[in-house]
Order: structure tokens, then sequence, then C-alpha cells
């Protein structure tokens, strides 16, 4: 009995200290993970340049790491890579010709997507609560004119995402409901709302050229194209698996005759008028962002496999079928801002513009101190 009672005693001292160790462990990870962790950091995201490219709207979230969730985190870190809570979110507005002329909008908690109509005159964006205890999202326009901002929308619940102006500027196109991921299309002027299918990714929403339909991805495999009238629904293409070969960032060529969307680490682009999908050049770096216009489709390409941090620019030119690099740094977003000019995130913290035809880049924000 003597022997059990010391084998026991053993078997619990030993297990308390290697509890203890897992503890001590634990913490000292913990800790040390906090010592590398900024204790702020501002981040820019939802950027949006105006058609006529010469403003450009975009979301300035400031934060630490807090103990809490919200629907703001987990849209910073799809765009940035960074998983920090946010403390505030406001819109900003910039002109691109004087980047010192920068407004600050405001608004609480946006999130979800920042739309420009096609005349760049109003401004759709998504906010948060207005009060403690309200988590409801509100959709809000703001006259870049009168500099006056108005609700047109609020929903039901706290997720509203991926905002797109129709051609005409008269509806707004976006996704609502966490669980059920409506399509949802809004009228401007009459405020009434018309659901188009549920099991629509939030990421990735946008326009046919004429209007008279949206391209979504659905249930997370299927390109869709949907009529505005509610009468037609196409299956256009749907990926294999969920491993990697799903698709998204979906854009539509200038001309209207054709979609774009990455699958499966490859830009593709499908014939509208055959459904036919062709895959047009493999690009394998973390962040996908791509924007075609008639001066061709910039992207981002990675460096190296191991350098997540670097990124390539690229041009490609879809009549020509040639890939052009352009300029290598630490950029993780890119799009067409104007005629032969392209605008950069770097670093997650600043706007450049790339000048093509003498390769010059300029700060726009934070603007550069005269």
């Amino acid at each position: 009995m003597l022997k059990l009672r010391f084998r026991f005693g053993l078997r619990s001292l030993f297990a308390t200290v290697s509890l203890l160790g897992l503890l001590l462990g634990g913490t000292a990870w913990f800790l040390d993970y906090l010592s590398r962790v900024p204790a702020e950091v501002t981040l820019l995201f939802e950027i949006a340049p105006s058609n006529k490219g010469d403003k450009v709207a975009f979301v300035r979230v400031h934060g630490k790491i807090l103990d809490g969730w919200s629907d703001l985190r987990s849209s910073v870190l799809q765009h940035t890579g960074l998983n920090t809570y946010p403390e505030s979110a406001r819109l900003g507005l910039l002109n691109a010709q004087q980047p010192e002329e920068f407004a600050d909008i405001g608004a609480s908690d946006v999130s979800g997507g920042v739309a420009w109509a096609s005349d760049d005159s109003l401004l759709a964006y998504v906010s948060g609560k207005l009060h403690l205890g309200d988590d409801r999202r509100r959709i809000r326009v703001y006259d870049v004119a009168n500099q006056s901002s108005e609700e047109v929308y609020v929903s039901s619940d706290w997720f509203v995402r991926r905002l797109a102006f129709s051609p005409d500027s008269k509806s707004l196109a976006f996704v609502e409901n966490y669980n059920q991921d409506y399509l949802t299309l809004l009228d401007i002027e009459t405020r009434r709302t018309t659901t188009l299918a549920s099991g629509v990714s939030s990421h990735y929403v946008c326009w046919a050229v004429d209007g008279k339909s949206i391209f979504c991805v659905r249930n997370g495999l299927e390109v869709w194209r949907l009529g505005v009238d509610g009468k037609t629904k196409d299956l256009l293409f749907k990926g294999k698996d969920f491993d990697e070969n799903y698709p998204y960032f979906l854009v539509p060529s200038p001309d209207g005759n054709h979609l774009g969307f990455g699958y499966a680490g490859a830009l593709h682009v499908l014939d509208l008028a055959t459904n036919q999908v062709e895959k047009l050049f493999e690009c394998h770096h973390y962040f996908l962002t791509f924007d075609w216009s008639d001066e061709g489709i910039c992207y981002l390409d990675q460096v190296g496999e191991e350098d997540v941090n670097e990124a390539r620019v690229m041009i490609y030119d879809p009549s020509g079928r040639t890939n052009e690099e352009v300029v290598v740094g630490p950029f993780a977003h890119v799009a067409w801002l104007r005629k032969g000019v392209l605008i950069l995130r770097k670093e997650n913290e600043q706007l450049w513009e790339l000048e093509l035809q003498d390769k010059r880049m300029n700060r726009l924000f934070p603007p550069t101190a005269k």
C-alpha cells in the first residue's frame, strides 16, 4: 500500500510539473507574440479610385490588439493580411491632383465596400452603429459637390458588404445577412429593395457593362450572371473543389464582352457570348488583385515563392498576349487611376501613383510635405 501511494504521489507530482511547464511555456509564447505585435497600426483598405481618376476614396483603419471581434476586422484581414482589431475606421477622400487636399468624411465603423457613381457625383459606403447596442449596418451616400451624406438603407443585421453602383447610378447592389448572403438590389430614389439570390460571396460582385445583369460568385465555387429583372439566372462557370480551385475577384472587360476572374492561381477570361473559358496567365501573389481598362490588365505577381512582402506590378496586353513587369516593391494593391497611371498601396499604409511612361512614382497619401 505504501508503494502504491508513493507511485501515485510521484505521478501526481510529475503531472503537476508538466502542466505547470506547459502553462509557463504558453504564457512565455503569448508574451513574446504580444511584444512583436505593434501596439497601434493604421491601415488603408477599400481603395476606390474615381472613374475620372482625379479622386481616390479609401478607409483608414486605426487600432490595437483588443479583446473583441468585429465584421470590420475580418474585412481588414482580407485586404491587408493583418489580423488586428480596429478602434476606428474612417472614410477619406483624396484629391489625386492635389494630395494635400484630403477630406476626412468620417462616419462610424466604415466597412464592406466603397463605390462611386458613374459620373463621380456620389460615393456610397457602409456605416456601422450610431449608438451603443445598435449593430445594424447602414448604407450612406455622400454627395461630393455638396459635401453631405444621406442614409439610404438600414439593414436588419450587422452584415452588409460589397457595394456596387449600377452603370446608370440609379441602383446599388450589395450582399447582406451573414447567414443567407442575399444579393440585394436597392433603388436609390424609391429606397425599394429586391432580393436577386442567396448564397452569394460577399467579396465578388460586379455589374455587367450594359447594366442589365450582375456577376457574382455563389456557393463558393460558381460564377453566375443574374438579370436585374429577377427573371434570368445563368450559371457561367463552376470550380472543382475548395482546396484552391475556387473563382474570385470578378472584373468585366471594358467592352463588356468578357468577364475576368481569378481561379487556381491564374487569371481566366470568360467569353460571355459563347461561355468559353480560357486561362490567360498564372499569377501567384497571395493578394490577387487586378483591374481591366482599355490599356490592359494591371495586376500583382510574386517575386519569389518565399517572399510574400515584395510584389511585381505587371501589365498584360490581351490583344498581344504579352506580360510586362513595371516595378517591384512592397505593394499589396494595384488599380488603374487614369490613362497611363496606376495607383498602388505600399506597405498597407501609403498610396502612390505610378506613371507608366517613365515609371515615375509620386506619393499621394500621406501627402509629402512641401
